[in-house]
């Protein structure tokens, strides 16, 4: 299942909380996923060091059981997949002549969450 599938399969269930209020990514963001820890929490309006806002999730991976749902497997299936996985790993395809634009990333634009 796709990551933003999954978000919309736990808004429709009532399985995660918004934060609607702005958030500091600075400290105040992983306040609030401690504090609701286990509960896939949407921040809203998360404001980085840079001053810009944009929306955050977290503790969408919190349980195996969220894995498994995101998954789409049934309950006590993931250690069994994992170790299924690992016995199979799949081929690497190396990319011939594959065109890319570089540039000076800034990673302060995004909202990088300090734990404590």
């Amino acid at each position: 299942m796709r990551l933003r599938e999954f978000i919309s399969r736990l808004e429709s269930e009532k399985k995660i909380m918004h934060i609607s209020k702005e958030v500091r990514a600075d400290q105040e963001a992983a306040a609030y996923l401690k504090k609701y820890d286990g509960t896939p929490l949407f921040f809203d309006n998360v404001k980085t060091t840079k001053g810009t806002h944009m929306p955050v999730v977290g503790n969408l991976f919190s349980s195996v059981g969220l894995i498994e749902e995101c998954m789409q497997i049934n309950r006590g299936e993931f250690v069994k997949r994992m170790i299924e996985a690992l016995g199979k790993p799949g081929d690497v395809k190396k990319a011939n002549n594959a065109e890319f634009e570089y540039f000076e990333p800034d990673l302060s634009l995004l909202p990088i969450l300090k734990h404590y």
